[in-house]
């Protein structure tokens, strides 16, 4: 029986940008805020404005800013989108997937619509239509999130050739993302090479240390496995350190009393 935990949520463009350019986002914030006090006008000051508190999860901040940057331009694919991302990080996907398609509407050739609407689809368990709006993205641009995305939603319908594939093809034009090689793990494991998935853990844990799911794979391999328990309590403990409501916690506790017996 699978253990390994698959990454479920899919990361939109805007999330990727957050971790390229974390560290940044006080010195993004004073720039803007000064630059609002002096002119109330410009709509792309409300979105800049807007996007960094949203970098910094300050969502309900966010929004407002977003919304007055499409009162002023209403006609702004980009911001209907990243309006659309907001709503979609509040919960509210109904409203986030109106404003996607009324992106898409105003900017056909705009891709991070399309896979703003796969992650809803992948949220509401439709991998069809996720895999499908995927592909639309990608096929307007070569991009490493599109394209670890579609892999994701394959893997999520264990098509795992196809799932291979595409998350090969993200690693190739980006190396340096942590659940792209978790991800790739998994399938590994499901192709009976625990060797090779192993490697994928390690080096997802190489580029982010606080990385939970390889932290809790590892753990589980080196448990069912490889049968050295003392590496696996060290990767199960640190991923509930890590996230101790994890939705798998439970499942995680249980090994750890199972070694620890």
């Amino acid at each position: 029986m699978l253990r390994l935990l698959a990454l479920t949520m899919t990361a939109t463009l805007l999330s990727v940008l957050a971790f390229l350019r974390n560290g940044i986002w006080l010195d993004e914030l004073s720039l803007w805020g000064d630059t609002l006090t002096k002119t109330t006008t410009k709509a792309r000051g409300y979105r800049v404005y807007a996007d960094t508190l949203r970098k910094e999860k300050r969502l309900n901040e966010a929004k407002i800013y977003y919304e007055r940057s499409y009162a002023l331009q209403p006609a702004s694919p980009l911001t209907v989108n990243n309006l659309g991302v907001v709503y979609e990080d509040l919960g509210f996907l109904d409203r986030a997937l109106e404003l996607y398609r009324k992106a898409n509407a105003l900017k056909p050739d705009y891709p991070d619509p399309f896979n703003n609407i796969g992650n809803i689809a992948m949220k509401r368990k439709n991998l069809d239509e996720a895999i499908r709006y995927f592909k639309m993205a990608a096929q307007i641009q070569v991009n490493p999130e599109y394209y670890y995305n579609l892999g994701t939603a394959y893997l999520g319908k264990e098509n795992l050739n196809e799932a291979m594939t595409w998350i090969q093809k993200a690693l190739a034009l980006k190396d340096d993302l942590p659940y792209a090689h978790t991800n790739l793990g998994i399938i590994y494991y499901l192709k009976d090479s625990p060797e090779r998935a192993i490697a994928e853990f390690k080096r997802a844990l190489e580029i982010n240390p606080d990385h939970v799911e390889a932290h809790a794979n590892l753990g589980i391999l080196y448990h069912d496995v490889v049968k050295d328990d003392l590496k696996a309590l060290s990767h199960l403990k640190r991923s509930l350190e890590l996230a101790p409501h994890l939705p798998q916690a439970e499942t995680i506790r249980g090994m750890i009393k199972e070694i620890e017996k």
